[in-house]
């Protein structure tokens, strides 16, 4: 059975509340996750943001699309590596976020 970009990247996330977030807002977004996108790579049933990509790709978005990008990467940048100069949030704020 083959999974969707965004099981797998749910997949990818599991268990890291931060990640989840940020995988869930960019799924929720409606524009950042499809098949071929360049910042998300796949292997099997599993797929992972390469974050630097994304943020790199989506600079010619509106502000408020990069907005929520840049707050959806500082999660899922928690998976690869420690941030101290990005935006890192709780999980409650994350949660206050996704019912907006």
């Amino acid at each position: 059975m083959t999974t969707t970009t965004a099981d797998a990247l749910r997949a990818w996330a599991k268990g890291i509340y931060p990640s989840e977030a940020g995988v869930e807002l960019l799924i929720r977004s409606g524009r950042a996750v499809y098949d071929g996108a360049p910042w998300i790579t796949r292997d099997g049933d599993i797929a992972w943001i390469d974050v630097d990509e994304l943020l790199r790709e989506t600079g010619a978005w509106s502000g408020g699309e990069q907005r929520l990008v840049r707050i959806a990467a500082s999660g899922c940048d928690s998976l690869v590596r420690p941030r101290c100069d990005g935006l890192i949030w709780p999980r409650v704020r994350y949660a206050g976020v996704l019912t907006v």
